[in-house]
């Protein structure tokens, strides 16, 4: 399902694991959306704003970005965090893609 609000780019909703650094600690966290241009991602912390944060993204093969803190909200017990990618390469453009495009598929074959 599309998330349509005042962002550039659509987010689509994936709910996968990941993982992300921030402050020198790890956590294994759900990202809820994506699009090409950042996500949100679930945290037991909240995250200063501006901080740097090192994405590894669980697609096949797994892939890393850098993404920047540009919102957060307490959601209950834990943290929503909206990310804006930063420097991403080509390759990293196309494995969002891929992502995008197998949450998609994956979604319509259930519908069937």
């Amino acid at each position: 399902m599309k998330i349509q609000d005042r962002r550039r780019n659509e987010r689509f909703e994936i709910l996968i694991e990941g993982t992300f650094g921030a402050d020198g600690r790890v956590f294994n966290e759900f990202l809820q959306n994506i699009s090409l241009g950042g996500m949100c991602i679930n945290s037991p912390i909240n995250i200063e704003l501006n901080t740097i944060l090192n994405i590894i993204i669980p697609s096949r093969p797994p892939f890393k970005v850098k993404g920047k803190v540009i919102w957060t909200k307490k959601d209950g017990l834990s943290y929503k965090l909206g990310i804006q990618f930063i420097t991403r390469s080509e390759e990293q453009n196309a494995a969002i893609r891929q992502l995008i495009s197998s949450f998609f598929w994956e979604k319509q074959s259930h519908i069937c």
